[in-house]
């Protein structure tokens, strides 16, 4: 009994200390992180208790055009005098202080491993007098009205604000027609060139018709020209009358008053020198005097043909020809004239020789018709 009882007892204890084993193991493998420590209260900064955060909404992307905090993107974020903790690298999120006051920091590492490491609170990177030690427990800790004080903060940089470039104004052009009163003149001289001037700007030419103008167009194209003197020009000679650059104005009745403008001096032309013709005098051809040579042919003695002997072929020498210049003589060619055949004597019958006698040509004439003659006879012969 005795020897079985000590036996339990081994095995109890065998069993028991595999337990506790057993949740010492499991107890490292599934750890739960320690329950956060939360703090609400208030913050001086160099004895002054008014002390509020700036707030923007996170818009921060990246070159992606994601954005870098997808938790706080969209949302309003505290960006300057905001308040964090820090244990030991583990940094909280920040949180905003509103009139000296902050609400729900919490701190909470992830792990047991910062337990027993020491509570920095920061704005900037400035620590406050207080600090605080972690505790992991298995239940939040939660403080309210707690005071923390801050020495002098170094001042925030500012925002830079971009530069607005002003967008220039743009003149829009004026327009002038009307009459021209010309002092001893019912109208301008011809081709007259009428412009307007403000200043370094010259408009183009108006249009001139017997004594009014029209479609004089002023388009300086800035505002800066903005009331300021026009001035009016008529061949180089400037009115009398002037006005001032209203923008975009219509001025459709301006009337322009001048002192006598001179006639423009006409250059003179150079009597233009007409060329005499001298008339080409054509050479009458004269046509050529064929003279009728006759050959008596000669007889000829028989020649005896000599037997060529070869004789070597001697190697030509390429030498190089200078190249000659071609002048070409261009002779007019007179025109010929056909002389006229003079009409020889005919003979009978369309004959080409002289004159006959009357015996011959009838003789000639019964042969021409003698053919006939026997074709007709010859017929009357079958018939009967």
């Amino acid at each position: 009994m005795i020897i079985n009882s000590i036996k339990n007892k081994n095995i109890f204890i065998a069993i028991f200390s595999s337990l506790i084993l057993l949740f010492i193991t499991i107890d490292s493998a599934f750890a739960v992180p320690p329950m956060p420590f939360i703090y609400s209260g208030t913050v001086e900064v160099a004895g002054e208790a008014i002390v509020n955060s700036v707030m923007e909404i996170d818009t921060e992307v990246d070159e992606f055009g994601s954005p870098v905090n997808p938790t706080t993107y969209g949302e309003l974020i505290c960006v300057t005098y905001c308040l964090h903790a820090q244990v030991g690298n583990w940094v909280t999120a920040s949180v905003p202080i509103k009139n000296g006051i902050f609400t729900a920091l919490s701190v909470g590492p992830p792990d047991s491993t910062y337990n027993n490491l020491p509570i920095y609170f920061y704005i900037y990177d400035v620590p406050a007098d207080q600090t605080e030690v972690f505790k992991a427990a298995f239940l939040p800790s939660v403080t309210f009205d707690y005071k923390l004080t801050f020495p002098k903060l170094p001042d925030p940089t500012p925002t830079p604000i971009p530069t607005m470039t002003p967008t220039p104004v743009i003149a829009q052009p004026s327009v002038y027609s009307g009459s021209l009163i010309i002092s001893g003149a019912s109208e301008p001289p011809a081709n007259a060139v009428l412009v307007a001037k403000i200043g370094p700007y010259t408009s183009p030419p108006a249009l001139i018709d017997s004594d009014s103008y029209k479609n004089l167009i002023l388009n300086p194209s800035d505002i800066i020209f903005e009331g300021m003197k026009i001035e009016f020009y008529l061949n180089g000679y400037k009115s009398l009358t002037t006005d001032v650059f209203k923008n975009g104005s219509f001025n459709l009745a301006f009337p322009l008053l001048f002192t006598a403008i001179p006639e423009a001096t006409a250059t003179p032309v150079p009597a233009t020198a007409i060329p005499v013709v001298i008339p080409t005098v054509t050479p009458t051809p004269v046509p050529p005097i064929i003279k009728t040579i006759i050959v008596t042919p000669t007889p000829l003695p028989p020649t005896s043909t000599p037997i060529p002997t070869n004789t070597p072929t001697p190697t030509p020498t390429i030498t190089p020809i200078p190249p000659t210049p071609i002048v070409l003589v261009v002779t007019a060619t007179p025109e010929s004239n056909n002389p006229t055949p003079v009409p020889l004597d005919s003979g009978g019958c369309f004959s080409t020789n002289g004159d006959l006698s009357i015996t011959t040509g009838a003789v000639n004439l019964f042969f021409l018709i003698s053919p006939i003659l026997f074709i007709i006879c010859y017929r009357i012969y079958r018939k009967k």
